[in-house]
Formats: C-alpha cells, sequence, structure tokens
C-alpha cells in the first residue's frame, strides 16, 4: 500500500468521524464524498498500473493491451462521471464554442446529427433548437438523460448502420473508445456523399504529459497526433470538399476563446476506408 493511501485511509476516519457529529455539515458531506471517491481512484486505478504505451505509426499513441469494454465502462460510470456536475444536462463553454462555428459554416434545418459520446446532452439540444434532430450513443443509460426526450439513443452504434447523417459529431470522445477501428468504420458506413465530420480530441502529446504529470496509470485509451486525421481521411480535392484541422498554431482561425492543446477537425471529406482497413494497432 501507498503512503498516499494511507493518508487517505486517516482522513476517512476523520471525516468519517465528522459526519456523524455533524450529519447536515455541507462541508463535512462534501469532504467526506472527496475521500470516498478519492481511495475508489486508487482502488481502479490499480488495475491498468500494469499498461503500456505504444506508438502505432506516428498517429497515435494507446494503451497496450487495450482494456477490454466492460473494464472501461466501470471506470467511467464509478470514477469519471463524478468529476463532472451533477446534472444530467450540461451545456459548457466548448459547446458554445464548437456551435459558434459551426452555425456559421453548417445549415442545421431538417438535418440528421449523430452525437458520439453524448454526454450529458448539451449539444444535442442546441442542435435541436436549429431544426436538427439528433441520435445520441454514449455508455450512459436513457434514465440519465434529460434534454433529448425526442431523440433516438443508444449504446450499440451497430443498430444504426441502415441510417445516414448529414454530421457526425463527436466532442471527447474518440480517445475513450476501445473500438477505434470499429468506430471509423461505422462511421463511414453511416455517411453519405456529403456528410460533415466534427471531431475534436485532446492532442495526444500534450494528454500524455498531463496524464503523467496526475501520476495516474490511465485516462485515456489514445493519444492523436495530427497526422492520424490527415490519413483516416480522403486526400481527393472534389468540387466543393474542405478539410479544416485546427490546432493550437491556427486555434485564432476557429475560435479566439475555445480551450488550447486539442486538435478540431471539420470537414466534409469521406473517411479513407483502405487505411481503415489496414489499421492494426492490437
Amino acid at each position: 500500500m501507498s503512503k498516499s493511501y494511507f493518508l487517505l485511509l486517516a482522513k476517512k476516519t476523520i471525516v468519517s468521524l465528522m459526519k456523524f457529529l455533524f450529519p447536515k455539515s455541507k462541508l463535512t458531506n462534501q469532504a467526506y464524498d472527496s475521500v470516498h471517491l478519492a481511495l475508489a481512484t486508487q482502488k481502479e486505478m490499480k488495475k491498468f498500473k500494469d499498461l503500456s504505451i505504444k506508438n502505432y505509426k506516428d498517429l497515435f499513441f494507446h494503451f497496450s493491451p487495450i482494456p477490454n469494454e466492460d473494464e472501461i465502462k466501470n471506470f467511467y460510470a464509478n470514477l469519471y462521471a463524478h468529476s463532472r456536475q451533477n446534472s444530467k444536462f450540461y451545456i459548457g463553454e466548448r459547446e458554445l464554442s464548437q456551435m459558434i462555428f459551426l452555425k456559421k459554416n453548417f445549415n442545421f434545418l431538417n438535418k440528421k446529427i449523430l452525437n458520439f459520446g453524448s454526454g450529458k446532452s448539451g449539444f444535442s439540444y442546441l442542435c435541436n433548437l436549429l431544426g436538427a434532430t439528433v441520435t445520441e450513443v454514449d455508455l450512459k443509460n436513457k434514465e440519465e438523460t434529460f434534454f433529448d426526450k425526442e431523440n433516438t439513443f443508444t449504446n450499440d452504434m451497430t443498430v444504426l448502420r441502415n441510417r445516414k447523417f448529414d454530421l457526425i459529431y463527436s466532442s471527447h470522445s474518440l480517445e475513450h473508445t476501445t473500438k477505434l477501428k470499429k468506430t471509423l468504420e461505422i462511421f463511414s458506413e453511416i455517411s453519405h456523399d456529403n456528410t460533415h465530420f466534427f471531431i475534436e480530441v485532446p492532442e495526444g502529446n500534450h494528454d500524455l504529459k498531463i496524464m503523467k504529470l496526475r501520476s495516474r496509470p490511465i485516462s485515456h485509451i489514445f493519444y492523436f497526433q495530427k497526422n492520424f486525421f490527415e490519413k483516416a481521411f480522403e486526400n481527393k480535392v472534389e468540387k466543393d470538399s474542405f478539410f479544416n484541422l485546427f490546432d493550437n498554431e491556427n486555434l485564432n482561425k476557429f475560435s479566439e476563446r475555445h480551450a488550447a492543446n486539442n486538435l478540431i477537425l471539420w470537414t466534409n471529406r469521406k473517411l479513407n476506408t483502405e487505411f481503415i482497413k489496414d489499421l492494426n494497432y492490437e
């Protein structure tokens, strides 16, 4: 057992006593929840201590072996969600910044949107306000949703294979998937000739540094490099096609306020099916 773990156990004893003496104290209850979450985090992190990080063709780093889906579901359900706000619904600065950009470049009226990794449905709700219908894909349960009662929701994206979407949106979700290749294959299947893609992920090198600074054995599964997206989409220059990839160097062209150290893709090019087929990182 680590020294920090024993310190947390000592804190747990103290705050448990305080909670017994002052059960209605807001500060005591917050401290109690914080200590229990920290202990649960350390316990959960131990499951991933033997993972290694591999570089796949300078396209991305990834954990190896890749944890199975049940392990990741449990990890995020029990720990990751606790670090978010308790509300079932949330629109943050990120979603607002993204929508300010997209509203200038995409007509949402009567469009079909896929929100991959929909989280607290903030972006879905903004799409609804602009006249679009949304299909959400997420690990959460339907009961955990709020402002998406008229939208379709599923935990299993394979059920969408016979549908087509006008915009495939994924914000800080692709780095969490345990099945990157399969996800990209389905993205390709459910897109049509003019499907637009908006994908945002943390910049891989910076993301790895943050993980190591926090002394975590795992935070995300994949850590993307810029050239991954350049290869994942066809480079054919067709009429009216565009490919925009924003990072720290040109972030001001996307937004003056958006958080740095991310990769933001905006394109209507098709996914490169040959590239996806050849992905062999496991």
